[in-house]
């Protein structure tokens, strides 16, 4: 069952090489990444938290228009070119939190991911989505609703970090357990909480300003998930980034999210 639920979203793209290629023969999985993408970074550190030998192929070129140029190679795999696109032996995905819970019921065969699916999909409803919604909106009152909707979403997020007895933070605490490693819910929502700077230095909002209790716990919870082992070797220069997020905080962005935005969808 857990096999099942493992590739229920695996995706083989019709009419390209993948339908004869035998996946079986692959020795080392390939993520199609970018290195500015927060889906990515998902997937980047996940495998590195696990320790699992990869090749990372950076995909997106990310010249100043509003439009990516993007690797032949991930446009093989995926014609959409999206990021990140995962191929190992069992086949190729390339929606992040799928990823992230194929990774964890691979590693763990014992226990049941998909509650913690439901809970990264919605942590990404309530906190990542919002995200986009800041930077891309410019009309000023739509940009405060959307800063006070991803506000509310790490407010409650907030809620399921605990203060150890050690004065250290707890990460995400689901069934009142207090696992000493991540879930693919921390995973899903570090990226994002890792880049409100982006949105301090294009909308000035701040949560330290708006919601000065919530930004204690999160900012220690912040602190742990860079502090993990291969974590830090997929963080970003902060002027590089904040560079890169221009085509958002402008609206012009051609890309999946830009996309969701303007269409009122959500990305993951």
């Amino acid at each position: 069952r857990t096999r099942q639920f493992l590739f229920l979203h695996l995706i083989i793209i019709a009419n390209h090489p993948s339908q004869s290629f035998d996946f079986s023969k692959m020795t080392r999985p390939i993520l199609y990444s970018a290195w500015f993408c927060p889906y990515a970074q998902r997937v980047w550190s996940c495998l590195n938290f696990f320790d699992i030998s990869f090749d990372l192929v950076e995909s997106l070129g990310s010249g100043m228009d509003a439009a990516y140029t993007k690797h032949p190679d991930l446009l093989q795999w995926n014609p959409k070119g999206l990021v990140p696109t995962l191929v190992t032996k069992d086949g190729m995905q390339c929606e992040s939190i799928d990823i992230l819970t194929s990774l964890y019921s691979e590693r763990y065969q014992e226990r049941e991911f998909q509650k913690l699916r439901e809970e990264a999909l919605k942590w990404n409803r309530l906190v990542c989505s919002p995200f986009y919604r800041v930077l891309m909106k410019q009309n000023r009152q739509d940009q405060e609703r959307a800063w006070q909707d991803m506000v509310d979403g790490m407010v409650a997020f907030n809620d399921k970090l605990v203060d150890n007895d050690d004065n250290t933070i707890s990460f995400y605490n689901y069934n009142e357990k207090r696992d000493d490693e991540p879930s693919l819910v921390d995973f899903t929502v570090f990226p994002f909480v890792h880049r409100l700077y982006i949105i301090q230095h294009y909308r000035g909002f701040c949560l330290a300003d708006t919601h000065p209790l919530a930004n204690d716990k999160i900012e220690r919870w912040q602190a742990r998930m860079e502090g993990l082992p291969g974590v830090a070797s997929t963080i970003a220069e902060r002027q590089s980034l904040i560079n890169v997020y221009l085509r958002y905080a402008d609206g012009s962005a051609q890309s999946k999210v830009g996309d969701a935005v303007r269409s009122v969808k959500e990305a993951q």
